[in-house]
C-alpha cells in the first residue's frame, strides 16, 4: 500500500447535527389536515392505538391510528406518548395514520415555539386510562387514592395502595 493513501481509521466522523441542536430536525405539521395527538389507549403495541387531539380549545376528539409502513426496528407505542397524525378523509373520517413520534426533548422545543396546545387535559386523561388499565387487572379494591399536582394544577402522578 503506497503512503500516500490513508486507510479508513483516518476519516474524520461528522456529528448528527439533531445530537447537537435537538431542534434542527424537529418534524412540524405542514398541512391543515395534520394534527399533534396524544396516545390515550393501546390496542396493539406496535400498530394501532388510541389517539386524542384538539378540535378547538377545550374541545378533544378521539379517533383510531394506524402505524402504517414496514420497519426494521420494532416499535412500541405506550399511553402518553405525543405524535404527529394525517387525519383520513372520507369513509374513513375517524381513523388517522401516525408520521411522526415526537421524544421528550422535541416536546420541550415544541412547547416553547408554541407548536403543542398546552397538555393539561391530555394528563387528566393519561391518569384516567391508567386507572381504568389498573381496574381491568382486578385491582377492585383500592384503599387509598392520592392525587400529587403541581404548581400548575395539572396531575403529576398518582400513589395507589390496594390489597
Amino acid at each position: 500500500m503506497p503512503f500516500n493513501k490513508k486507510s479508513k481509521k483516518h476519516v474524520l466522523r461528522k456529528t448528527c447535527v439533531a445530537s447537537v441542536h435537538p431542534e434542527a430536525n424537529i418534524r412540524l405539521k405542514e398541512e391543515p389536515d395534520q394534527v399533534y395527538g396524544i396516545v390515550v389507549n393501546v390496542i396493539k403495541p406496535r400498530s394501532v392505538m388510541e389517539c386524542q387531539y384538539d378540535i378547538d380549545y377545550g374541545t378533544s376528539k378521539t379517533l383510531k391510528c394506524v402505524f402504517r409502513g414496514h420497519v426494521r426496528k420494532p416499535i412500541y407505542f405506550q399511553v402518553g406518548e405525543v405524535l404527529l397524525l394525517h387525519l383520513r378523509d372520507g369513509v374513513e373520517s375517524n381513523t388517522a395514520d401516525v408520521l411522526h413520534r415526537y421524544k421528550e426533548e422535541e416536546i420541550e422545543v415544541l412547547k416553547q415555539m408554541k407548536q403543542l396546545p398546552l397538555l393539561q387535559g391530555y394528563a387528566l386523561n393519561f391518569h384516567r386510562t391508567m386507572l381504568a388499565q389498573l381496574e381491568r387487572q382486578e385491582f377492585s379494591k383500592f384503599i387509598d387514592l392520592t392525587f400529587l399536582f403541581t404548581s400548575d394544577d395539572e396531575i403529576s402522578g398518582i400513589i395507589i395502595t390496594h390489597i
